[in-house]
């Protein structure tokens, strides 16, 4: 039987024969001899790729610790969703942005060695994941993401307004130059600052709950995302659907792994008025048959096939094919 390690830690059946190397107690330093003891005792070791600056690479520092042991195990990094370089670094120091793309890319290179594998969010991450980051294809798998209604199990009565939130890769400058061109009233539920919105938008950051309360009520979802080398929006547009919203996204990386367009959701072009038409379209009432089913066949994806289970399923899958 395979022996799996990992640093997720998860309630889900397809997770309970995996043992959880726990971070929430301790400090970093800790944590690492954790890591270091645990690798020496596994098969496979699980690792959050996506953790990033508030976390100190904390699963990148205990992947390179893995790599360090002479009878090293299979390490396998998920939800490696990277672009060459640090935006949060380059805000905190941008003197020196020139430098992160050298430096993560040093980092990666460090910690790979033949054992390595990296899980990405989107088919067209696993086709230019290796060339971005010099990794053999071989050892690069797609496992796609799931919803996160993990506390909100009922539907609300939809109100009239449109949301949208996150901030991970999100383009709001032109979702509010759509906003511009029509009436319908949008809530924006980020850090995202903007002088002299368009009097139907609002714009300011909530806690969770709150933007949980405010997603659920909404009758349409718009994720508007900047194009990129990575996926980003996975968790805020599948819990769009599951909660079984009128989901719009524009056509980047990885959407189309994730919305069938006219079936599940609507995939538009990076335009102001091809998001502003969108929106008209849906709220015309020659169309609510339409949207209706869409909703409908979005809330069963989403929910049957982009599940938590579903997506640690993936995970435990290619560890046991690897090992």
């Amino acid at each position: 039987m395979t022996r799996i390690a990992t640093s997720i830690w998860s309630n889900e059946a397809v997770w309970s024969a995996t043992k959880l190397i726990d971070r929430r107690d301790v400090g970093l330093l800790r944590y690492l001899w954790r890591i270091w003891k645990g690798a020496g005792e596994c098969d496979v070791l699980i690792l959050n790729g996506a953790l990033g600056w508030p976390d100190r690479y904390c699963d990148l520092l205990a992947a390179l610790v893995a790599k360090l042991r002479v009878h090293r195990p299979w390490v396998i990094l998920v939800d490696c969703t990277w672009e060459t370089g640090s935006r949060a670094l380059a805000r905190k120091l941008p003197m020196l942005a020139w430098l992160w793309p050298k430096l993560s890319k040093w980092m990666i290179s460090c910690l790979d060695h033949r054992k390595a594998i990296y899980c990405v969010l989107s088919s067209d991450e696993k086709k230019n994941f290796g060339e971005n980051w010099g990794v053999d294809p071989a050892r690069i798998y797609f496992t796609p993401f799931c919803h996160t209604l993990f506390d909100v199990v009922e539907e609300a009565a939809p109100e009239d307004y449109v949301f949208s939130g996150g901030n991970s890769l999100r383009d709001y400058p032109l979702l509010i130059k759509a906003f511009a061109k029509i009436s319908q009233p949008l809530r924006i539920a980020s850090s995202f600052r903007m002088d002299d919105l368009p009097a139907n938008v609002l714009c300011r950051p909530l806690a969770h709950q709150a933007y949980m309360e405010e997603l659920r009520r909404s009758d349409i979802v718009v994720v508007p995302l900047q194009p990129s080398q990575r996926s980003a929006g996975q968790q805020t547009y599948l819990n769009a659907m599951a909660l079984g919203k009128l989901t719009i996204v524009n056509d980047v990386i990885g959407v189309r792994d994730y919305v069938k367009h006219g079936v599940t959701g609507l995939i538009v072009d990076s335009t102001p008025q091809a998001i502003a038409d969108a929106v008209i379209w849906a709220r015309d009432e020659n169309n609510r048959a339409a949207v209706d089913h869409i909703r409908a066949a979005g809330r069963t994806a989403a929910r049957e096939k982009f599940g938590l289970a579903d997506y640690l399923l993936s995970i435990r899958r290619v560890a046991e094919e690897v090992a």
